[in-house]
């Protein structure tokens, strides 16, 4: 697949400390954290290493963001690859093995995808 190849492999996320991935219903709304579940295309996304962003991976036109007036991170239209926003961008941490903010290095996400979480 192309989208693939381009935006990487199909991953679930879940908050630093936290044992529930990160689950998106739809529309431009804070998500919610729900068990992890591999079969649940709620809790897929897609890093864009050229943007920095994480797409949805059932709504590829919602990306990760973090509304700072919720304290939360949500899903907010894509910007354009020349007006992406720092609450969409995340850079990898590869030290404490997670993807941070590029506005505040303490808004992060880790990966979720592994066996032991379920």
């Amino acid at each position: 697949c192309v989208q693939e190849a381009a935006l990487g492999t199909h991953l679930r996320l879940r908050l630093p400390n936290s044992m529930h991935c990160l689950s998106y219903a739809g529309g431009i709304r804070t998500l919610k954290e729900e068990g992890c579940d591999p079969t649940d295309e709620r809790q897929m996304w897609l890093y864009d290493a050229s943007t920095l962003v994480f797409r949805h991976a059932a709504h590829p036109t919602g990306c990760l963001d973090f509304f700072v007036a919720h304290d939360s991170f949500g899903v907010w239209t894509c910007r354009q690859l020349h007006d992406v926003n720092s609450q969409q961008q995340f850079l990898f941490d590869e030290e404490n093995d997670r993807f941070c903010l590029v506005s505040d290095r303490s808004k992060c996400v880790q990966e979720a995808t592994s066996p032991l979480l379920y």
